[in-house]
C-alpha cells in the first residue's frame, strides 16, 4: 500500500478523515471534508469514513441522514485506529496538530501515511503529506521529508453556493465574525452597521456567544431586516441567490467565500492576522478593511456603500474569483491522498 503509483489501482484502500468540525470548530472544515468524502467514494474499491470530532448529536444526526459515513460515536481517534484496519489517515484540524497526537499515531500504526490538511501545527509537519490551500502561510519546513503542497490550486470546500443577480433594495449582506468571539466583535459590528439601509442582513452569531440580549437589542435598532443565525450548518445553508456582499473576519471562512466567488471586506480580529490579511487581499480575494476592532460606524458604513453602489468593481471581484478558483476541485486532494506514503518506515 506504500507505493503511490499503485495506490489508485490497489484492490482496496480505506481512508479515514479526522476532522474537527461544529460548534467552536466552525463548519468549513466539514464542507471540506464532505467533498473529499464524496471524490474518494467515487475512486474504485475505495472505503472511507468520517470521524468527527464533536458533541453536537443534531450536526451527527444530519450527516447520518445524508449518508455520510461516520465511525462509532464513542471511540475516540486513538480507539478508531486500534479497532479498524485503516489504510490512509487525513487530519483536518481546527487546533493545531500536537506531536503527542502524530506519536499516539506513529505508535498506533507505523506504516500508515498520514495526510494534513490545513494546518501548520508542530505535529504537522511530523506527517507524511502536508496540503495548505492558501495564499498566507510561510512554513518552516526545515526537516520536512514528506510531500509539501500549498497554494489556491488546494482550496477546496464543497458544492459551489448559489448565488446570482439581484436589484439593489433586494440584495443581502452575509455578515461573518468566525466561530469563536472572545473581543465581542460581533456586537461591535452589529452597532456599526444598524444603519445599513439595503436589502437584509444575515448575521451568523459565533458559536457559544456569551452575550445573546445585547445582539438581539442591537438587532431591533437596525435600520433594514436582519436575521440572526444562532444555530448554522455552514455557508451553505446561509447564502442566498441575492447574497450581493459579505462582511469576513480573515480566516478559512473567507477561503470558502472567495472560493464561492462571494465579494467581501475583510478584517482581521487581532493585529497578528494582519500580514496574512494583507497577503490573502493582494491575491485579490477581498478588500481589506483593516483590524476590526478599530472599525467605527463611519467607517464601516463608507466600506459598504462604496461597494454596495459600484456594481461593476462587485461583478469583477465575484467574476475574478471565480476563475481563480473554476479548475479547483476536491478530486485533486483526493488524488493526493490516494498516492501518499510513510516518509520513513520504522524498522522493527
Amino acid at each position: 500500500m506504500n507505493n503511490p503509483e499503485d495506490a489508485l489501482a490497489h484492490e482496496s484502500c480505506r481512508v479515514l478523515i479526522a476532522v474537527q468540525a461544529g460548534g467552536s470548530f466552525g463548519y468549513s472544515r466539514l464542507a471540506r471534508a464532505r467533498a473529499i468524502v464524496d471524490a474518494l467514494n467515487g475512486i474504485e474499491q475505495t472505503r472511507v469514513e468520517l470521524w468527527l470530532e464533536s458533541q453536537d448529536v443534531v450536526l451527527r444526526n444530519q450527516l447520518k441522514q445524508h449518508g455520510v459515513p461516520l465511525v462509532e460515536q464513542s471511540w475516540t481517534l486513538s480507539e478508531t485506529l486500534r479497532h479498524q484496519p485503516v489504510d490512509r489517515l487525513v487530519l483536518d484540524y481546527a487546533n493545531p496538530v500536537p506531536p503527542s497526537l502524530m506519536s499516539m499515531i506513529r505508535a498506533t500504526c507505523p506504516a500508515l501515511p498520514v495526510v494534513v490538511v490545513d494546518n501548520v501545527g508542530r505535529g504537522a509537519l511530523e506527517a507524511d503529506t502536508l496540503i495548505l490551500g492558501d495564499c498566507h502561510r510561510q512554513v518552516d519546513a526545515d526537516g520536512f521529508n514528506g510531500q509539501f503542497y500549498q497554494g489556491l490550486a488546494y482550496v477546496v470546500f464543497g458544492q459551489r453556493m448559489a448565488q446570482g443577480e439581484a436589484a439593489p433594495d433586494h440584495s443581502s449582506l452575509l455578515v461573518s465574525i468566525g466561530s469563536e468571539d472572545n473581543d465581542e466583535l460581533a456586537a461591535h459590528l452589529l452597532e456599526c452597521i444598524r444603519k445599513f439601509e439595503t436589502g437584509h442582513i444575515d448575521f451568523m452569531v459565533p458559536a457559544a456567544y456569551k452575550n445573546p440580549e445585547s445582539l438581539e437589542r442591537s438587532a431591533t435598532r437596525c435600520a433594514t431586516p436582519i436575521t440572526l443565525h444562532w444555530q448554522q450548518n455552514g455557508m451553505q445553508s446561509l447564502v442566498r441567490p441575492q447574497t450581493r456582499f459579505a462582511l469576513c473576519a480573515f480566516g478559512l471562512t473567507a477561503y470558502e467565500l472567495a472560493y464561492n466567488g462571494i465579494p467581501m471586506l475583510v478584517f482581521a480580529k487581532c493585529e497578528a492576522d494582519m500580514p496574512d490579511l494583507d497577503k490573502f487581499c493582494q491575491a485579490g480575494l477581498g478588500i481589506n478593511i483593516g483590524l476590526g476592532r478599530d472599525l467605527s460606524e463611519e467607517s464601516l458604513m463608507a466600506h459598504c456603500a462604496d461597494l454596495m453602489s459600484d456594481t461593476d468593481r462587485l461583478a469583477a471581484l465575484s467574476r475574478q474569483m471565480t476563475e481563480q478558483f473554476s479548475g479547483n476541485s476536491p478530486d485533486t486532494l483526493a488524488r493526493i491522498i490516494m498516492q501518499a506514503s510513510r516518509a520513513s518506515v520504522p524498522v522493527v
